[in-house]
């Protein structure tokens, strides 16, 4: 899936949710609003699949960074996926190097 804006997508992981199929990636930003380390800032994606998944729609974002690190740039990454008992958890690499935090997100819409 093509992000617009992004030079990177990168850890696509597929899940299956309410009878639907996901793409669930993270995607590079760079530019003068993207600045984290070496200029890139990191948002997690999610784009819909089609059966017999092979095309995926329009991706969006799912989780804006600033979110989870509460500064202007930063990094949200590696997302995995887990439904148990009909709730859909959301783990995901978080902040940058040495402060990377494994996060946990419920209710993802």
């Amino acid at each position: 899936a093509d992000v617009p804006g992004s030079r990177y997508t990168w850890s696509a992981a597929l899940t299956q949710w309410q009878d639907q199929w996901f793409l669930v990636f993270h995607a590079d930003h760079t530019g003068p609003n993207h600045h984290y380390g070496d200029g890139m800032t990191t948002h997690l994606y999610t784009a819909p699949v089609n059966q017999p998944l092979t095309n995926a729609g329009q991706p969006y974002r799912l989780v804006d960074q600033t979110i989870v690190n509460h500064l202007p740039a930063g990094r949200v990454a590696d997302p995995f996926l887990l439904e148990a008992d009909g709730t859909l958890y959301l783990f995901a690499a978080a902040g940058g190097t040495p402060t990377t935090r494994i996060i946990c997100m419920t209710n993802i819409k």
